[in-house]
């Protein structure tokens, strides 16, 4: 529970609230209303359902404001919040947001060009390995990038099996190293 005093002139202003992936189910509520809920969070294993996902919900500001957090976590090593939660004026907390996805929207762009050119490179001369492994290399980090960060993956597939998601990013760690 966060309870933050506000100055009265800021009272009815838009404000915005980020809340990034927690280990593995989280419900935040401001000012008594639900605003986030990513998984189930519950107090035993088969009662939560767990889920990554990075979310932003507007609000108007009240004084004072009080955000509370549920957090439960029975599949990770690591659990709780693993990032702040942002609060701002809401054009501030978007703008910062569509900047983390564009900026990993661009590096999986640039690594999947770096693939589709190095696979290139190999077909063309056979004779060299290193292009063959650096072009794995770019895919495996690629799909990785999917993944973390701001979680593309959760975007594309909101459904997405919770198990399914942290076995590929795990893989995908594993696998850069090997390559």
């Amino acid at each position: 529970r966060l309870t933050i005093p506000i100055d009265e002139s800021q009272v009815g202003q838009a404000l915005a609230l980020k809340v990034s992936y927690a280990a593995t189910a989280s419900k935040v509520w401001v000012n008594g209303v639900l605003v986030s809920e990513d998984g189930k969070v519950g107090v035993s294993r088969k009662e939560m359902i767990p889920h990554y996902n990075s979310q932003i919900h507007s609000f108007r500001a009240e004084n004072p404001i009080e955000i509370v957090a549920h957090v439960s976590n029975f599949n990770h090593k690591k659990g709780g919040l693993w990032q702040n939660l942002y609060l701002g004026i809401e054009e501030d907390i978007i703008k910062q947001n569509s900047n983390a996805l564009f900026y990993d929207f661009f590096l999986f762009g640039v690594l999947c060009i770096m693939t589709i050119y190095h696979f290139g490179l190999y077909i063309l001369r056979r004779e060299e390995n290193t292009y063959l492994f650096f072009g794995l290399f770019c895919l495996i980090i690629s799909v990785r990038i999917l993944f973390t960060g701001e979680t593309w993956i959760t975007a594309i597939f909101p459904n997405i099996n919770w198990d399914i998601q942290i076995k590929i990013e795990y893989t995908t760690f594993y696998a850069s190293t090997q390559v």
